[in-house]
């Protein structure tokens, strides 16, 4: 999903204008590579939760870009919903994670509790 996300942003970034392109549409791809980056190696190590909030906070950055791009008429209202829907669908799903990953620790470490932030 993140992969199809970034792809998605990229075909948005190549339309921009050059000088929303090189600012706001640079930036917005590399937090989808960076969001996607982190899912993946929140995938493969122990430690899972500090990858996926460094996703998730570069979920939320995204989110003022995107909504940066379509107020400087950037991207169409289109174009900014169908992208809100898809981050929108992998932030449910990194939330989701991160509470099953919560719980999963606090059963290994016994009634310890693992903090939300």
């Amino acid at each position: 999903m993140t992969y199809a996300y970034s792809n998605e942003v990229l075909r948005l970034k190549e339309k921009l204008p050059k000088f929303l392109q090189i600012t706001i549409g640079r930036r917005l791809f590399e937090l989808s590579l960076t969001c996607a980056d982190q899912i993946v190696v929140a995938n493969s190590t122990e430690e899972k939760l500090p990858h996926m909030k460094v996703a998730g906070l570069s979920i939320e950055r995204s989110w003022m870009l995107i909504r940066m791009l379509h107020d400087n008429k950037g991207i169409s209202r289109g174009e900014m919903q169908g992208v809100s829907e898809r981050l929108s669908d992998i932030s449910k799903q990194l939330t989701a994670w991160m509470k099953w990953e919560r719980e999963r620790l606090k059963q290994k470490d016994g009634a310890k509790p693992v903090p939300a932030k």
